[in-house]
């Protein structure tokens, strides 16, 4: 596993065997309208607390997904509060913190979510992202495997002092 910078304070898992890192994978999903077709014409279900049919679904988290390209682009995702700690109980600053980031200015739930590992001086380290349509990561198959990777991520640093 080794990472590789998107920009100055966010840096992407490419994992083992792979040679795309997870923000170009999550970035050509999120902009793949026959891909989004096929995941939210298998989750029809959970369309309906978003208040979204399967087009309007697709069109959200394309829109979303350009919102986010500019924040993280841009680099105002730091001032712009855009990760925040994974548990919200969580106050304190801890070292490895996994954190969520999604857009909060929406009139809807946002559906896009970046996992991360927050490091010292503000800097990131992208393990995945997800379309959330649950309330809870363990929820769903799609989430909660974002959370196991995140979490073996975390461990795999920590361990060998990569970070």
């Amino acid at each position: 596993m080794h990472v590789k910078e998107v920009t100055t304070n966010l840096w992407s898992v490419v994992l083992p065997g792979e040679t795309t890192d997870e923000w170009d994978k999550l970035m050509e999903q999120w902009h793949n309208p026959y891909y989004l077709h096929n995941f939210f014409s298998e989750r029809v279900s959970y369309l309906r607390y978003f208040k979204l049919d399967v087009e309007q679904a697709i069109r959200a988290v394309i829109d979303e997904c350009y919102q986010i390209e500019d924040i993280i682009l841009e680099g105002r995702f730091a001032q712009d509060f855009f990760f925040q700690p994974l548990d919200k109980e969580q106050k304190e600053i801890i070292e490895f913190q996994l954190n969520k980031g999604k857009l909060a200015h929406l009139d809807r739930p946002s559906l896009l979510r970046l996992y991360a590992i927050k490091l010292p001086e503000d800097v990131y380290i992208l393990t995945g992202g997800a379309i959330k349509l649950t309330r809870k990561m363990q929820e769903a198959e799609n989430t909660n495997s974002e959370l196991i990777k995140m979490k073996k991520c975390r461990d795999i640093f920590r361990q060998n002092n990569i970070l």
